[in-house]
């Protein structure tokens, strides 16, 4: 690992994105919690909603809160080490990197849940059946990847960069990751399909004169536009991912090695 260390250390611009990558992250984390402690008591959502939503919350903090931690941690590494082959750090560290990775796939699954759970509210399905299908879609599948993915991953030694891919799992890694474009270009679909169906069944069932019908498809609108730009901003992300990834496996670029 002595050469990859001394590369990376005499690296500028990855240094410079480390920086970014802490920055952002850390901002991530205070702006999540600044606005699930302001606003999110405030919404109209139905509690088995807000279960969701509030777990996207979780998911963020997490994951913006380990990748910070671990960037200041290589970035403290390369600073303080006396030779370029001493900015490593303990690959047990590199356990934050696995729990941001797998947290990727909480967001998809959670999303797809929103949208599931607003499907059952537009049909009107009793609120038991939307408080289980909330629960259901909270941590299983986070868990599940995290487990196939990383279960092996040896956390003796050092490294000079923890990665979320690993070589031994870059098929399963890749493979989640279209997936979860594919799951998020659905889920957008569904989104817009519902969206519509509640705008149309609105205008029908205003010349009913009934308030509660009215105020429930109008609910229905207002809760799916507000997560009309996660909808769209997320399989945009994941179609840049899935290309650099593919890309960095292919060249083998500094900023993808692969790490055992």
């Amino acid at each position: 690992q002595c050469e990859l260390a001394e590369q990376f250390y005499y690296n500028d611009n990855l240094h410079a994105l480390q920086w970014v990558h802490f920055l952002v992250s850390f901002a991530s984390v205070i702006l999540c919690m600044y606005t699930a402690r302001k606003y999110v008591h405030k919404t109209l959502f139905e509690s088995s909603t807000n279960e969701l939503i509030i777990a996207v919350y979780i998911f963020c903090t997490i994951h913006g809160g380990a990748v910070a931690f671990l960037q200041i941690l290589h970035l403290s590494s390369r600073y303080t080490a006396s030779i370029p082959c001493l900015a490593q750090i303990s690959n047990k560290f590199c356990i934050l990197r696995m729990i941001a990775t797998s947290s990727i796939s909480g967001f998809c699954i959670l999303h797809a849940g929103i949208t599931a759970q607003r499907f059952e509210s537009t049909f009107n399905y009793s609120f038991r059946v939307q408080k289980i299908t909330a629960r259901v879609f909270f941590l299983a599948a986070s868990v599940i990847f995290a487990f196939i993915a990383y279960h092996k991953e040896p956390l003796d030694g050092f490294s000079p960069y923890c990665s979320a891919f690993i070589k031994c799992k870059n098929k399963v890694l890749m493979l989640n990751l279209y997936v979860l474009l594919g799951l998020d270009i659905v889920n957008d679909f569904a989104t817009l399909a519902l969206w519509r169906y509640n705008k149309i069944m609105l205008k029908k069932e205003r010349a009913e004169y009934n308030l509660e019908k009215t105020f429930h498809r109008k609910q229905n609108i207002i809760a799916i536009k507000q997560f009309f730009p996660v909808n769209f901003i997320h399989p945009i992300t994941y179609v840049a991912l899935s290309f650099l990834y593919e890309r960095g496996h292919k060249s083998r670029k500094i900023g993808f090695e692969w790490h055992h």
